[in-house]
Parts: structure tokens; sequence; C-alpha cells
């Protein structure tokens, strides 16, 4: 029997459809008894559709050396 912490280190592979027929009944089985890993299962599914929705941000080449600048530079010491 999986473990709720296995359900929450293999939910990608399940919404990835990257699991054996047995994996997959197992996962499910746990699913079906645990209403907290249900919900984390769907409220993940959602998270990943939404994410997969959003267009990349185009920035400008300027913007881009500005913020490398902005990590590399040291910042000045908090008193």
């Amino acid at each position: 029997m999986l473990s709720c912490k296995d359900i929450t280190e293999q939910a990608s592979e399940y919404l990835d459809k990257n699991m054996s027929l047995y994996q997959r009944v197992q996962f499910r089985l746990h699913l079906a008894m645990c209403h907290g890993c249900r919900r984390f299962v769907n409220q993940f599914k959602t998270t990943v559709s939404t994410v997969n929705k959003l267009e990349p941000e185009k920035v400008s080449e300027d913007v881009i050396e500005k913020q490398v600048q902005a990590l590399i530079k040291p910042s000045p010491p908090k008193e």
C-alpha cells in the first residue's frame, strides 16, 4: 500500500501516465481511501493545467542583462 508521501512524490508520473498498470492500480486504490491525497492530486492537476496555458513573456536583452548584473553584484550590507 502506498503512503501519502508516495502519492505526493509520484503525482507527476501518475498525471503524465508514466506508470505501469500495477502502479496505477496502487495509486488509485490509495486515492479511493484518502481524501487528502485526492484533493492534493486534483489541485496538482489544476496547477499543471494552468501553468501549461501560460504563454512565455517576451523580455528584451537589456532587461535580462540588468537582472543578471543585479544577481552578480553583491548587495550593500544592511545596518
